[in-house]
């Protein structure tokens, strides 16, 4: 129904809906939680891998290993795929801002429990700069989005390392070593309140002559 009546909005109220196509309300680039990631196939130029997430269930004891060897952990299929999990997009790529040539880098296929399956690419292509920006697609992201470059770079970095990783043959994680704690000096820093001031001997008088 029409009316003759105006009302005044905020803009930051409205801004939002100005952007509505390319901000996100959700920058994940699939559904599946690692958690959930009962099996992962990473796939590039250099071949593929299979990679098994064993006791998943329990955080403190589960860990990644390869089809062949499921009771060995490979500590190189759990960091990558930490990356892997940690991307997110920036933005929505219009359509008539795609890139003209974009080139598949690597794809990866997560198997959840039951038939949960999603597919999750990721490419890149050249800017109008001639700089290699990457991007994301996937069933969950229901279209192309833009990625951070430098954690993008990260993860494409690693990837022959994964792919070409023998399980049992990788040297040992080394343990982490507790922090140190800082040595005190005595009598250095302020004291505490209500500490009385440190009583320090006179000093030596000088020599008779």
């Amino acid at each position: 129904m029409e009316t003759d009546k105006f009302y005044l909005v905020k803009a930051d109220t409205i801004r939002p809906l100005k952007y509505a196509k390319t901000r996100l309300p959700d920058r994940r680039l699939v559904d599946l939680e690692a958690k959930d990631v009962v099996k992962t196939h990473l796939e590039s130029s250099v071949g593929g891998v299979d990679m098994l997430h064993q006791n998943r269930e329990d955080d403190k004891a589960a860990y990644w290993a390869g089809v062949d060897k499921p009771d060995v952990k490979v500590n190189i299929y759990g960091n990558w795929l930490d990356k892997a999990f940690k991307l997110r997009g920036l933005n929505y790529v219009a359509e008539a801002d795609k890139p003209a040539e974009l080139t598949s880098v690597f794809r990866l296929t997560f198997q959840g429990a039951g038939d949960k399956k999603e597919n999750l690419e990721i490419l890149s292509a050249n800017d109008e700069h001639g700089e290699v920006q990457y991007y994301a697609q996937s069933e969950f992201t229901r279209g192309l989005l833009s990625l951070h470059k430098n954690l993008a770079q990260e993860a494409i970095d690693d990837v022959k390392a994964v792919i070409e990783a023998k399980p049992g043959e990788e040297p040992p994680e080394e343990p982490k070593e507790p922090p140190k704690k800082p040595e005190m000096t005595p009598g250095a820093g302020p004291r505490p309140p209500g500490m009385p001031p440190e009583r320090r001997p006179p000093p030596p008088l000088p020599p008779k002559k």
